[in-house]
């Protein structure tokens, strides 16, 4: 009994409440700092990358490609000399004719076809169609005018096929420059009419 009174007494002592009023509040306190650090870090806390993520990459584009002109001088020269080289051909074949006598154009006439033949079998670019077209129209001038001169033709039909033939070849030399990017330069020269008689006229000139 006098142990219960003891404790009876120490309970309302008047220090013994004070000190309990001070731990109190500081229990209390920690408590709570405990339960903020605990949900600040379960919260908080940034999601770490995933160790099996690639970085991000920027998206590559397609570096723009040059349009390469099929028409460009350097690659179309091959063929324009493929061409020339028949026109020269012709021109050959015509100047020997231009010294053939009437009666004999028979004999040379043929060659001419034979060339402008294998001019209108060339297969090349199409950008030299506009040069063929004048160089196969030239060749047919030609020909026809010197056929029209074997069967003596008219002064005026012989006259315009020598102008057609001239206009056609200075026509294709004119093409020829600009498909090579060169100065072109019209001739200088007049026309010389034809004649009848056994001297054949010159159609063709190289220069």
């Amino acid at each position: 009994m006098a142990k219960k009174n003891d404790i009876q007494q120490r309970g309302t002592d008047p220090s013994s409440r004070a000190v309990y009023r001070r731990i109190i509040p500081v229990a209390a306190a920690v408590a709570a700092v405990l339960i903020v650090i605990g949900i600040g870090s379960s919260v908080n806390r940034p999601n770490s990358p995933s160790p099996t993520g690639a970085p991000p990459t920027a998206a590559r584009t397609a570096a723009p490609t040059a349009t390469v002109d099929p028409c460009a001088t350097d690659l179309i020269r091959p063929d324009v000399e493929k061409v020339d080289a028949l026109m020269q051909e012709f021109y050959d074949a015509s100047a020997l004719a231009s010294q053939t006598p009437a009666n004999r154009l028979l004999e040379v006439i043929p060659s001419l076809q034979e060339i402008r033949r294998r001019a209108q079998a060339l297969k090349v670019s199409h950008c030299l169609a506009t040069l063929q077209s004048y160089q196969i129209s030239h060749m047919n001038m030609v020909i026809n005018t010197m056929l029209s001169f074997m069967g003596n033709a008219d002064q005026s039909v012989l006259m315009e096929g020598v102008v057609q033939a001239r206009l056609l070849n200075e026509a294709y030399k004119k093409e020829k420059a600009r498909l090579l990017g060169e100065p072109y330069v019209p001739p200088a020269t007049a026309t010389p009419a034809p004649t009848k008689g056994t001297t054949t006229p010159q159609l063709s000139k190289t220069t």
